[in-house]
């Protein structure tokens, strides 16, 4: 009699638990599948001089669309794209499907070229060609005057 109680409901259960809405099986209900992954992100380079450009890359699986901060939608799952920020950006890609969003960031950080000239009658002395961070400062360089010039 155990037995016939036993296999009622080893085929009944699953019956009952659809018929109300459940699912027999571990994924909640509704869900539609996996939420995207994003699996790479970076820039070639993390450190730029103002003017010059560098590669964003990204490689996802599973997303129905993609969008980075800054750039716009893109539409293949990996790819490049060529950015050229003025100064320091953060760019954060977004992966999305039916289950959720997950995003990935990258910085590029933006440094400035600074460079010396000296005017009619002086030389300089020092780096003339210096690069430097947002906000910091350049080392000293010295004006020489031509011998003869006041």
């Amino acid at each position: 009699m155990r037995n016939w109680v036993k296999l009622l409901l080893m085929l009944a259960l699953p019956a009952l638990i659809s018929g109300c809405g459940g699912s027999a099986s571990n994924a909640p209900p509704g869900a539609a599948g996996p939420p995207p992954l994003i699996s790479n992100f970076k820039a070639a380079q993390a450190v730029l001089v103002a003017g010059n450009g560098t590669t964003l890359s990204w490689t996802t699986s599973g997303a129905t669309s993609l969008a980075i901060q800054g750039v716009g939608t893109v539409i293949d799952a990996s790819g490049t794209t060529t950015v050229t920020p003025a100064t320091t950006t953060t760019y954060t890609l977004t992966a999305s499907n039916a289950s959720g969003s997950v995003t990935a960031s990258t910085t590029i950080t933006v440094d400035y070229r600074v460079t010396f000239q000296a005017g009619a009658g002086g030389t300089l002395s020092g780096d003339l060609s210096q690069v430097i961070a947002s906000g910091g400062s350049c080392t000293p360089v010295t004006a020489l005057p031509i011998a003869g010039c006041t």
